[in-house]
């Protein structure tokens, strides 16, 4: 059983360096164990004559090994046991839950998550909320796609003693149709059926939440301008922005709606979801060590940017239940340096490649 003992953003400079090489040594001793381990990492290292304790010390070792690399179509043709240990698949597998991908840019790739992992994340998505000051038994309402987001979203809510209204969306090929930076134009989407499917009963639920009464309102930036002036959102206390926000837009609401907490989140379903950190800038800081999220170069994954450039998304997630690491074809991020309780590499200035 791999347990992370003390959360990351909890632990000192040197507790965090020593958890993070004993947490690394566990699951490399799973995973790659001959009989115990996951059938995946186990058959693809025969061919590259690979000894792991030798050749993956440390996680850096491994990272900078082409053999880390996974492809996510796989996730699509095998079932969930094929990439998760043996000996945790016999002895948990009523824990685990394969969450698909949103589908925003092709077929949904199933990723394996457990309840452990799913309540780490709640507990630093709660971390960071609380250095917001954000209240407690408070009434939300958040529509998005199905899958980890209303799993990891529940738990939050649960322990902030809140009402949870989740509203889902089918997400899959959304990205032909919607920019981050343009607001929805209701007239023209009238004339689309795709997008009236989608978005036609989400907005209608939208307004009746507002007009009752909501305390935590979620919406998608194209939307937001849509709700502004609606009857109730003036009684909203804060708004939680789906989709990648830039720093001058971000601003921009947080001056226009100076009474409301203002929070964003990024993820995916490998990452997580986790809100951005309260500065002045919109900081993401993955909940380490059970993921991390790398910049790299666009022609060469293996090969981490220096901070303050940017490049493509890289993403780690590692448990006794799932090893992966994955490129991420259309997120890109600068690379930002560790900053004060998260001691590990964070992104900031997210832009996604959406047409």
């Amino acid at each position: 059983m791999i347990e992370i003992q003390k959360p990351a953003w909890l632990c000192s400079q040197k507790e965090y360096k020593e958890m993070l090489q004993d947490y690394w040594e566990k699951v490399r001793d799973l995973h790659f164990n001959q009989e115990k381990g996951a059938p995946y990492w186990i058959n693809k290292i025969k061919d590259f004559n690979i000894n792991p304790k030798k050749d993956f010390e440390t996680l850096e070792d491994f990272l900078n090994q082409e053999v880390s690399l996974c492809d996510a179509n796989e996730l699509i043709e095998k079932p969930p046991s094929y990439f998760v240990p043996k000996i945790t698949w016999r002895k948990k597998k009523e824990k685990i839950s394969p969450f698909p991908s949103s589908g925003t840019s092709g077929r949904k790739k199933p990723h394996v998550w457990s309840e452990e992992a799913l309540d780490y994340c709640s507990k630093y998505f709660n971390y960071i909320l609380d250095a917001y000051r954000l209240d407690y038994g408070l009434e939300w309402f958040l529509p998005g796609t199905y899958g980890l987001y209303p799993a990891i979203m529940r738990r939050v809510i649960r322990e902030r003693k809140g009402i949870f209204h989740f509203i889902p969306v089918e997400c899959r090929g959304l990205k032909k149709y919607l920019s981050p930076s343009t607001p929805l134009d209701m007239e023209k989407a009238k004339s689309n059926p795709f997008l009236m499917a989608r978005f036609g009963p989400l907005l209608e639920y939208s307004f009746d939440a507002l007009k009752r009464g909501i305390d935590v309102f979620g919406t998608i930036l194209p939307l937001l301008p849509l709700f502004e002036n609606a009857p109730g959102f003036e009684r909203v206390k804060a708004i939680l922005i789906g989709m990648e926000i830039q720093k001058d837009k971000f601003l921009e609401y947080k001056e226009k709606f100076k009474s409301k907490i203002i929070f964003n989140t990024y993820g995916n379903s490998n990452s997580g979801l986790f809100p951005n950190i309260p500065t002045k800038e919109i900081k993401y800081y993955p909940p380490a060590p059970l993921s991390y999220i790398y910049v790299v170069e666009e022609d060469n994954p293996l090969k981490t940017v220096r901070y303050g450039e940017r490049g493509k998304l890289r993403n780690l997630k590692m448990d006794e239940y799932f090893l992966w690491n994955e490129v991420q074809d259309r997120d890109y991020a600068e690379r930002i340096p560790p900053h004060k309780e998260f001691k590990w590499d964070g992104i900031k200035e997210i832009k996604v490649k959406w047409k």
